[in-house]
């Protein structure tokens, strides 16, 4: 099958993107938006809201104050990340306030940016196939349940508008403005989060292989962005917080352990690796139908076995690492065909062109990627492969988007809201368990010693509000008469 050129459709080619694109965006913001606006507050939103909330009392020390997310009253420069998105969120606040509706408004901007950034390079890969791709990215489980009020989707709304300026405006007659754009949401990005580091090395690479002497000087501002706010936390609490986080040791089967987990992550939340696998075989394209109908029975078989306990929880368990360990394998195997071309045509040999340019950009962004989770992550989940996604349904768009019909897509769609229907279901209602039994355990229990509270996530910002103590597993004196309510699943301070 011959892919569309490496630089999308040619630009004299380009249809205007038609108005029912513009209408189903509008119905994918409204449906994730709609998922999110009232649901509680969920594993790591509580540190987020705490840190939040000392932001906006005290702006010019947000890494001094206090918080409780490993059994004990720590700093919060303890903790991972900068804080940009946390600046928003406490001015966002003082309008609004703390409450969920008014959080996930905030979230939700962000969601219709990464709707309009991802649908752009959709259009530019993958032409009228656009609509389609953004609509299985976006209600995958990865985006839709992984908005909350964390900084993963904001995160992915500043890469994707870095990826926007590189590939997008690979033509453009003014470079500088390209540059100093992705620049200032590279800038952006690593505000937010320090796993955006992955991004300086393609900003600095697509410089030297374009050959753009004159914006070289573009380099320096995420540097300076760096700077700036090492030099605010050396103010703030006399130390500089990119270089002091708590890193973890690695032993040297960790990297591996890591990109298995990868795999495994990647495996259990898209299907463009199967979809890729069938497109590339004229003879398992005749017969796509079958296999598709095949997967989907098969999903819904294990399903529905467990729940009646005809499987127990442990088989199922097992069948479905080997199935997102297979479904991984092929989701990651997609980096492969883009990578050879790029081999074939020695692009190190001479300058990159517009034609090359771009699809070397999808692979450094998926390849670069993995390779920063699994040699620097503590830990893999799926909202941290949520940064790979794209690339990866973008690539499949580059070498099937003129051809992919039918069959392909409705199985695209249809796996994707079946993820995300029982997972967005079950999260949902995990989250709503936090919020309901903090203050009926409160009415419940009776008022003769004090409620202390075990447990972080969702369930430490909800027994906040109702009254309860989060228990220092080091400085917390519990007396006779008092309570301790442990939410076991919800990462449990241990009471010596």
């Amino acid at each position: 099958m011959t892919p569309v050129p490496a630089c999308g459709i040619p630009e004299s080619d380009k249809p205007a993107a038609p108005r029912r694109d513009f209408v189903v965006l509008v119905l994918l913001w409204l449906i994730v938006t709609a998922y999110n606006y009232a649901k509680a507050y969920h594993i790591d939103d509580t540190a987020y809201l705490e840190i939040a909330k000392w932001i906006a009392g005290h702006p010019f020390h947000p890494m001094s104050g206090i918080l409780n997310w490993s059994g004990i009253d720590e700093p919060i420069y303890k903790t991972n990340q900068p804080h940009l998105f946390l600046y928003l969120m406490a001015l966002w606040s003082m309008l609004f306030g703390f409450g969920e509706h008014a959080q996930h408004l905030l979230q939700a901007i962000a969601a219709m940016m990464c709707i309009v950034l991802f649908y752009r390079l959709a259009r530019f890969f993958a032409g009228e196939t656009a609509v389609w791709l953004t609509a299985v990215m976006i209600l995958g489980p990865a985006f839709i349940i992984s908005q909350n009020i964390m900084v993963d989707i904001p995160l992915l709304a500043a890469w994707l508008g870095f990826f926007n300026l590189l590939i997008c405006g690979v033509k453009d007659e003014n470079q500088t403005r390209r540059y100093f754009g992705a620049s200032l949401a590279c800038s952006a990005a690593l505000l937010i989060k320090y796993t955006s580091l992955a991004l300086l090395p393609i900003l600095c690479l697509s410089l030297l292989m374009e050959r753009r002497r004159k914006q070289y000087w573009t380099a320096l501002v995420p540097l300076g962005a760096l700077a700036g706010w090492s030099l605010f936390n050396y103010a703030d609490y006399g130390a500089i917080h990119l270089l002091t986080r708590p890193i973890a040791g690695k032993s040297a089967m960790e990297p591996f352990r890591l990109f298995g987990a990868v795999i495994l992550a990647v495996g259990g939340v898209i299907p463009i690796g199967l979809i890729d696998f069938v497109e590339s075989d004229a003879r398992l394209m005749r017969r796509r139908g079958i296999i598709y109908s095949t997967v989907i029975l098969c999903l819904i078989g294990l399903v529905a076995a467990t729940t009646a306990g005809w499987l127990s929880a442990g088989w199922s368990r097992l069948l479905l690492w080997a199935a997102f360990l297979i479904n991984g394998t092929l989701n990651l195997a997609c980096i492969l065909p883009a990578a050879r071309e790029l081999v074939s045509r020695k692009i190190w040999k001479g300058k990159l062109t517009p034609d090359t340019a771009p699809v070397l950009y999808l692979v450094l962004w998926a390849g670069g990627t993995t390779l920063f989770y699994v040699l620097l992550s503590p830990l893999i989940a799926v909202r941290h492969v949520l940064l790979i996604l794209p690339p990866l349904w973008l690539i499949a768009g580059y070498r099937h988007g003129k051809s992919l019909r039918g069959a392909s897509m409705a199985f695209g769609l249809t796996m994707t809201v079946l993820l995300s229907a029982g997972l967005g279901i079950s999260d949902w209602r995990f989250a709503e368990f936090e919020r309901n039994e903090a203050p009926a355990l409160m009415r419940w229990l009776p008022k003769t010693g004090t409620v202390w509270a075990s447990g972080h996530w969702g369930w430490q910002w909800y027994t906040g509000l109702a009254g309860m103590p989060q228990v220092d597993v080091e400085k917390s004196e519990l007396q006779a008469g008092d309570y301790l309510a442990v939410a076991e699943l919800e990462d449990p301070q241990k009471l010596k």
